[in-house]
């Protein structure tokens, strides 16, 4: 969307003043609307302009933005609901607004006039990548920043991209207090960004996660930020301070879509006939305790999710610092979400038997958008060793 239809939605900070519980009741009024266009979506490889503008007029990517701007400052919680509820009918258009509507969190990096240089409109979209990390070289005051960055979820329908560097010093690079590289981010509008045509997949195929780069480009370094130890500054607004937590919304992704699958389950419980016995299959021994054991595994991780949300709403909204015991859990949610989800769809595939197979039902697409999903890093086993890394740390 341009800046020019941007400008007929918002007039600036503050602008029109959107809830969390405004935002979360008009994308709940959006729900006919993206489940009309889920083939266009996966066709086209991003969200239709006629759904962005629909996003954006409900507020969804301003979500983040800080309360003494305007912002409706959702709180973690209503971050998961609301993208959970839009995952639950595209998984690929909760994934997307999952990214995008980090603007705000970005926003809060910076004083405000420099924020507002950055994101003229609170319904800016921004796509982000955490690496590789590109190369910068000083220029004066300001920098020169090249790189390829991966995995820019969203970037077919974003306004700001995020360009993850390290920083120059000298001959080497800066480093941190614990002597690793210092990670910066640049930030550079849509224009001034070349996007690769890289996001071939089995699944979350309208997310338009791609490759995006930038090659000698200068950058005011007034648009940058740190994301080091030392930039956690606790004057920021609140849901700014903690960057690691921004994947806390991305569980709605696992949750909203796990859901999906479940209904469909639950539909083909009701109705469908097993081809032996022409009995309805929700007579049979294993739906009767296969359904409802899907379902506690689905709402067992809804819980330990939730449960998290809540802590962490309560210790940030409170001006309290997030302690190292609490840090740590964070890893553990993410992937004991997974897990159990999996087991869940799994046996939801298991329970459906033949019917999973036909391309006129939506079992395969939707396994695969799940398999795409729980792809990511801190969905896999392997993560649980980060909450024993932060644990020492």
């Amino acid at each position: 969307m341009s800046s020019t239809a941007l400008e007929t939605l918002t007039v600036g900070y503050p602008g029109r003043e959107v809830s969390a519980p405004g935002i979360l009741a008009a994308a709940e009024r959006l729900y006919p609307m993206i489940d009309a266009q889920v083939p266009a979506i996966r066709e086209a490889g991003k969200l239709p302009d006629e759904l962005m503008a629909s996003l954006r007029e409900a507020g969804v990517f301003r979500a983040a933005f800080p309360a003494a701007w305007g912002g409706p400052e959702m709180c973690f919680v209503d971050q998961v609901t609301l993208i959970e509820g839009l995952a639950r009918h595209d998984a690929s258009v909760g994934w997307a607004c999952m990214i995008l509507f980090d603007s705000g969190f970005f926003a809060g990096q910076f004083p405000r006039e420099i924020a507002e240089e950055i994101y003229p409109s609170m319904d800016m979209a921004t796509a982000v990548s955490e690496y590789p990390p590109g190369r910068a070289v000083r220029d004066g005051e300001d920098y020169r920043v090249t790189g390829r960055f991966k995995f820019g979820s969203g970037s077919y329908n974003a306004d700001m991209f995020v360009c993850p560097t390290m920083l120059p010093d000298g001959d080497g690079l800066l480093l941190d207090e614990d002597g690793k590289p210092v990670l910066a981010l640049f930030f550079v509008p849509r224009e001034r960004v070349t996007i690769h045509d890289t996001w071939h997949t089995i699944g979350l195929q309208g997310t338009g996660s791609t490759d995006y780069s930038v090659d000698n480009l200068l950058v005011p370094s007034r648009h940058m930020c740190r994301l080091d130890k030392a930039a956690v500054i606790e004057d920021r607004p609140p849901l700014s301070r903690y960057h690691h937590h921004l994947v806390l919304s991305q569980f709605g992704v696992i949750l909203g879509l796990t859901r999906h699958i479940l209904d469909e389950l639950n539909a083909a419980a009701r109705t469908r006939v097993s081809t032996s016995t022409r009995q309805p299959i929700k007579e049979e021994y294993p739906v009767l305790t296969g359904v409802p054991e899907a379902e506690a595994m689905w709402g067992a991780a809804r819980a330990y999710v939730y449960e998290y949300a809540r802590a962490t709403d309560e210790i940030v909204f409170q001006d309290r610092p997030l302690t190292r015991e609490h840090n740590a859990k964070l890893p553990l949610v993410g992937v004991a979400l997974a897990q159990l989800c999996r087991r869940a769809v799994d046996q939801a595939l298991e329970l459906v038997g033949t019917d999973a197979i036909h391309t006129a039902r939506p079992w395969e697409q939707l396994y695969q958008d799940f398999r795409v999903a729980a792809s990511h890093v801190v969905h896999r086993r392997p993560y649980y060793r980060e909450a024993m890394r932060r644990m020492e740390h």
